[in-house]
């Protein structure tokens, strides 16, 4: 509520992904509430699964329960409409305060054989540009400088690419699941410098049984 924003995190536009009844992508969720780095990390853009603006976080948070000005959506929508393909699209003006007013929108494509997830940094100037996917520790995620494939017990779930500017690697974050669980899991993060707008999609390529 707007009254007690404490709680807040800049997860707008994040989103987790559970296939086969193993969650895959995941939120870093909360260890705990101590002014910490990784309640820096949990509360802040690094611990979510969205796009960044310059290093800063989309909504103004700071030590333990502290928050100013936030995010607000723009627009959101979900519609179906009986092509088997499942859109979402959203906008957020976290940014607009930065030079340039940059605007994230975010369209999410479930087609039966992948997911399509399209970011866009509306607005003006040159900005550098991030977007991260957490993956569950429990699962193995193999890159080769271009495709990260992604397995459980040696089945194949989805392998991960980058369509667009930037560049992916494999780097390494945290994955809360409870309150006072730290885990170190995989990220795979796209970075990028650029005059907007700024585009790019991840696919994730969904395998069969």
């Amino acid at each position: 509520p707007d009254y007690q924003p404490g709680h807040s995190h800049c997860d707008t536009l994040s989103f987790e992904l559970s296939l086969r009844g193993i969650r895959v992508v995941v939120d870093s969720g909360c260890y705990e509430y101590e002014d910490t780095p990784i309640r820096q990390y949990n509360r802040g853009n690094p611990g979510h699964n969205t796009v960044t603006v310059d290093g800063e976080n989309q909504s103004e948070v700071w030590g333990s329960h502290r928050c100013a000005r936030r995010a607000k959506p723009i627009y959101a929508r979900m519609q179906s409409n009986g092509d088997k393909v499942l859109r979402f699209e959203g906008a957020h003006d976290g940014y607009r305060r930065l030079s340039g007013s940059p605007v994230h929108h975010r369209r999410v494509e479930w087609y039966p054989e992948r997911i399509q997830i399209e970011d866009r940094v509306e607005g003006s100037g040159y900005h550098g540009i991030e977007s991260r996917l957490h993956f569950n520790p429990c699962l193995d995620v193999d890159f080769d400088g271009k495709t990260a494939m992604v397995t459980a017990n040696g089945e194949r779930l989805l392998s991960v690419s980058w369509l667009g500017e930037g560049c992916m690697e494999k780097i390494y974050g945290w994955y809360c699941p409870e309150f006072g669980k730290k885990f170190k899991c995989v990220v795979l993060r796209v970075t990028h410098r650029c005059d907007l707008p700024f585009r790019g999609s991840w696919i994730l390529s969904l395998h069969s049984h």
